[in-house]
């Protein structure tokens, strides 16, 4: 007799264990994050590696490291101003968005970026689509604070969009808005 996750295989049992990561709080959504047949893992699912990659974007950018955030940029980035009105275009291109933040890292005085991802205890949201589930989207809260002096820090809701064509998720698209107007504090 077969419990629940096991497989007849030849005369045996095989076990196959899986290990869920909720990626919302609460439980709302749960992808399979690993699998083991007996010593064997698996790779991790297309939304486990966007949110990989999205995890080492922030932890590049957070770490004032340019040389480890570029390759993570797809050729063609935009990165999009964070205010409370609507969202205009700031700097498209990997080099032009390196180099703008490169400046306010290395500016006189340095601007101090800290992105904090999952404020509130919410997790992001990701979403696979596209053609062959090429695009994903992640979304959610964080905390934005700055030293630039031109607007409170807050909470803020994000759009990052990744894109898969050449086997590793890529971010195109980062974009940021704040939750009120003034900025909400960060939870």
């Amino acid at each position: 007799m077969r419990g629940k996750g096991e497989t007849q295989s030849g005369g045996g049992v095989t076990r196959r264990k899986f290990i869920q990561k909720s990626l919302i709080a609460g439980g709302a959504v749960s992808v399979p994050w690993l699998w083991a047949s007996d010593s064997s893992w698996a790779t991790s699912t297309p939304d486990a590696d966007a949110l990989a990659a999205f995890d080492q974007a922030v932890k590049a950018f957070n770490s004032k490291l340019p040389d480890a955030l570029g390759p993570l940029l797809d050729p063609n980035v935009e990165l999009r101003k964070i205010h409370t009105g609507h969202a205009k275009p700031v700097i498209d291109g990997r080099q032009n968005v390196i180099d703008y933040l490169r400046g306010k890292w290395t500016g006189t005085p340095p601007v101090s970026m800290i992105f904090k991802p999952y404020s509130g205890g919410q997790q992001p949201a990701v979403k696979i689509q596209g053609p062959n589930n090429s695009v994903a989207v992640v979304t959610g809260l964080a905390c934005w604070q700055d030293n630039d002096g031109d607007k409170a820090d807050g909470e803020l809701s994000f759009k990052f969009q990744l894109s898969n064509t050449s086997g590793a998720w890529l971010v195109t698209s980062l974009y940021g808005n704040y939750t009120g107007n003034p900025p909400k504090p960060c939870a």
